[in-house]
């Protein structure tokens, strides 16, 4: 997210966020907004403060695949795309995810079963 958007998209955030809790965690979704985002997975922020969250998560290094979902927290569609391009451009490199037509081409070549022919 661009540092700009960013107070604005946590409140817009922060219905998502409460739901995730109370449905996937069935907890009380009453506390702290960011740490119910930590608890329910959401890494929301800057390309900074979102490569810094998944590179703490110590699941990722384990990881042989990895797949996204931009935004379980409905913010508008603006924010979405935003959100999306900076994954793909910036955050993913930083946290050492290769991403676009190379990667998935090597993908294709190693007969990964996610990716069509």
């Amino acid at each position: 997210m661009d540092a700009e958007d960013l107070d604005a998209t946590w409140r817009a955030a922060e219905p998502g966020v409460r739901r995730l809790t109370r449905t996937f965690l069935k907890r009380n979704a009453d506390g702290d907004l960011h740490d119910l985002a930590r608890q329910t997975d959401t890494h929301l922020g800057t390309v900074e403060q979102v490569a810094a969250s998944l590179t703490a998560d110590k699941t990722l290094e384990l990881a042989t695949d990895v797949a996204f979902q931009v935004h379980s927290v409905d913010p508008a569609h603006a924010i979405t795309l935003r959100s999306i391009e900076l994954l793909a451009t910036e955050v993913a490199p930083r946290v050492g995810l290769r991403t676009g037509a190379e990667a998935a081409e090597e993908l294709r070549a190693l007969g990964s079963p996610s990716l069509p022919r």
